[in-house]
């Protein structure tokens, strides 16, 4: 074991008695695609994680994007090391965050999901009994992910289906781990309420991909 590998394997262990004396049990998921992520088949590891805003537990979530601390020792089950992508979920509340930074000798960092959508593809047509049909292809289904209402007067943004041209409408950003680009511009989402959107905008970062 070279003496970085050493360093960092004593930083996860410092996490993980954070998380068990400050957290709670979550499920560690580790997905392949963006549909269905936190299924049984992608359970990989259950770990006491705790979640904060500063290294004291002091400071209150602001307005901004919902990134916590995730104090979790990142050693899992010694077969998977904690990486970015993986899924933290309380599978008794639904709680649910997902890590987007795991680099050596950093603090992880986790986005806040307390929302899912289910994603659609471009329409297309299929040749049936009943001649042409109209289908949209399913690309993602009960993808968590953060939604926000950052403003309703700009004409970029996350907007009712049809209503493309109308700058009236309320506007929404929805921050989601795709690393793979499986969500594009035209796309239709639809949240856990039933909304309808569609995709304009897809803006790639650090903390993830932006959806507007």
């Amino acid at each position: 074991m070279s003496k970085a590998q050493s360093i960092q394997n004593k930083i996860w262990k410092a996490y993980g008695k954070v998380g068990k004396t400050l957290g709670k049990p979550f499920s560690i998921y580790r997905a392949p695609t963006t549909n269905y992520p936190i299924i049984p088949e992608n359970w990989i590891d259950t770990k006491n994680v705790a979640f904060s805003q500063d290294t004291k537990f002091a400071r209150p979530l602001d307005d901004g994007t919902p990134l916590w601390m995730c104090w979790i020792d990142g050693r899992l089950n010694n077969l998977f090391d904690v990486q970015a992508g993986d899924y933290i979920s309380d599978d008794l509340t639904g709680e649910t965050y997902v890590i987007v930074s795991a680099q050596p000798h950093t603090f992880i960092r986790a986005l806040s999901t307390p929302n899912k959508i289910s994603v659609y593809g471009n329409e297309t047509y299929t040749d049936g009994v009943d001649g042409l049909a109209q289908t949209k292809p399913l690309v993602s289904m009960e993808l968590p992910c953060n939604i926000r209402q950052p403003s309703s007067s700009t004409s970029n943004g996350y907007v009712p289906v049809q209503t493309l041209g109308f700058e009236s409408v309320p506007q929404y950003e929805i921050h989601v781990w795709d690393p793979n680009n499986e969500i594009k511009i035209g796309y239709q989402i639809v949240d856990e309420h039933g909304n309808e959107s569609l995709v304009v905008s897809v803006f790639k970062g650090e903390a993830g991909t932006r959806l507007q």
